[in-house]
């Protein structure tokens, strides 16, 4: 007995810190990441009244809420966030520096993991994600278990499926627009699931084809008598494929046995129809409300059949957005607010323009994917003047209604970027080489709209940052949590939990305030 007293007090007062995990009997047998790609933490309040007392008062009455979470790098887009989640990395570090950026060796817009190679309509394709540097918290658990964990990523999006599912993961599958069909990314020795062909030749969203799905009844989905790729695209939108995800995420862990092997699976599952409501309707918009009350039903179901099938005491439920949201332009502008839109293209062609009458005509705008701003590097060449003056005098022109600061790659490139309220966060979305020569920031309650893809959202301020976090299990004891916090943080923790190296880029840190903790041996036995 002296010597186990001599033993403690050694470690408890020389300073050495003993690694900490939950206090629990085992591990999760199956973690379940769940992302809407847009969710002000005010739907929580606004859509109270919507809630069953088994979907969200669920994780909010019995998980950690940790209310002050926010994203601290500055190009809030659902690609850059979905990274930030699946890494702990910000995109300084990942290189997904937007939904899309400017490829100047394919000299054409790409889209954040998309793979370009796959026909459309296709069930099976090969490829990879567009990471550049570091592990996911999917790769990390595989490489702890040596392969052992499975690791499952399914959206309505294909980029989405690819970012949370990381390098090594075992099965990424989206909804094809082209064919209505689930589609998988497949390696070399793993073929399309059979369970999937036979969940898509249930064709699920065509029971719905001419119905809608908003109270008001104003407009339909579908025009023709036949489903198409104009109506698969529309179906995207509702809380149908919503529920949809939900239905195929339940076949994935019946059919793969997710949650009943010795080492812990991971689920991720990223929800488009949040982002494309708020883009069609208002992200404050009576439909917007409808769809999140909608799919806390698809969350009740969720977690009943988690309960049935793995165990309540056995499944970690996480709750998160790809980036929060601001009001419409419209309705700050009617309570007497500035506010407004700028338009992608008509930002690049006035300051091409304006570029020409002082440098002289030529193209010196090569591409705008908000916020990255591509000069045309070859225009330049051929001129008789400096990269970094010309980026110098971009800046200056650019400053229209609007645009609240411009910052360019000869200012990150000499750690000169002016000292400002958001510069640590425009530092960590800025990834050298694929990133623009110019960085633009809205105002407040401005937005750019970029002619393909839409983008409103993407600031460094509050209403796009700001996102909840839940996070639901034996493992965290249940209350509010107002400490600051970040989804950045979800990997680090994650990792904790499960005694396992964090993945390799990791900025966030453990959400230690919200753990049951117990000490525990740094290299412990994993459960069984």
């Amino acid at each position: 007995m002296a010597l186990i007293l001599i033993a403690v007090l050694f470690f408890f007062g020389s300073g050495i810190e003993l690694p900490l995990i939950a206090a629990t009997s085992q591990r999760p047998k199956l973690i379940i990441c769940l992302v809407a790609d847009q969710f002000p933490c005010s739907y929580f309040s606004q859509c109270a009244d919507k809630f069953q007392t088994n979907g969200f008062r669920q994780l909010l009455d019995n998980g950690a809420n940790f209310t002050a979470c926010r994203y601290t790098a500055a190009t809030n887009q659902t690609a850059c966030n979905l990274a930030v989640i699946a890494t702990g990395a910000y995109p300084w570090s990942t290189g997904i520096v937007g939904n899309e950026w400017y490829d100047r060796r394919k000299h054409k817009m790409v889209k954040a993991s998309l793979i370009e190679d796959s026909a459309a309509g296709s069930e099976e394709t090969t490829g990879g994600t567009s990471y550049s540097h570091g592990t996911t918290i999917g790769d990390e658990l595989k490489i702890s278990t040596n392969g052992l964990s499975r690791v499952v990523s399914i959206s309505a999006l294909q980029s989405d499926a690819l970012l949370l599912a990381g390098k090594s993961g075992n099965r990424a599958f989206w909804w094809d627009c082209h064919s209505g069909n689930f589609a998988s990314l497949t390696h070399s020795s793993m073929a399309h699931p059979a369970w999937v062909k036979k969940f898509n030749e249930r064709h699920y969203s065509e029971k719905f084809l001419g119905k809608n799905w908003q109270s008001s009844g104003a407009v339909s989905i579908g025009s023709g008598s036949a489903a198409d790729e104009s109506f698969y695209t529309q179906f995207i939108a509702t809380p149908w494929a919503n529920q949809m995800l939900i239905d195929f995420a339940k076949e994935a862990i019946e059919q793969e046995s997710l949650g009943q092997g010795d080492a812990t699976d991971l689920v991720n599952i990223s929800f488009p129809a949040f982002e494309v409501v708020g883009k069609n309707y208002g992200s404050f918009s009576p439909e917007a409300y409808e769809l999140v009350g909608r799919f806390d039903r698809s969350l009740a179901d969720l977690l009943q059949f988690l309960d049935n099938r793995i165990g309540a005491a056995n499944y970690l439920i996480v709750f998160t957005a790809g980036h929060g949201a601001m009001s419409s332009p419209d309705t700050m502008k009617s309570q007497g607010l500035e506010a407004g839109i700028v338009e992608a293209a008509s930002f690049r062609n006035q300051l091409n323009t304006a570029l020409s009458s002082t440098l002289g005509k030529a193209n010196w705008v090569e591409a705008f994917a908000p916020p990255n701003l591509y000069l045309d590097l070859s225009a330049i060449d051929h001129s008789a003047y400096k990269q970094p003056d010309v980026e110098k005098l971009a800046a200056k022109l650019g400053r229209v209604t609007g645009v609240a600061e411009i910052y360019t790659a000869f200012q990150f490139f000499m750690n000169q970027v002016p000292i400002g309220p958001q510069i640590d966060s425009i530092q960590r979305s800025y990834f050298w080489g694929r990133s623009g020569e110019l960085y633009v920031i809205p105002k407040p309650g401005f937005a750019f709209a970029s002619e393909s893809n839409g983008t409103a959202c993407g600031s460094p301020y509050n209403y796009d940052a700001q996102v909840p976090l839940v996070i639901y299990g034996n493992w965290f004891k249940s209350g509010t949590y107002a400490n600051a916090s970040n989804p950045a943080d979800i990997a680090p923790t994650i990792a904790n939990i499960l005694n396992l190296n964090a993945p390799s880029l990791a900025e966030g840190r453990v959400l230690s305030e919200a753990l049951n903790w117990t000490p525990r041996a740094k290299y412990g036995k994993q459960n069984k």
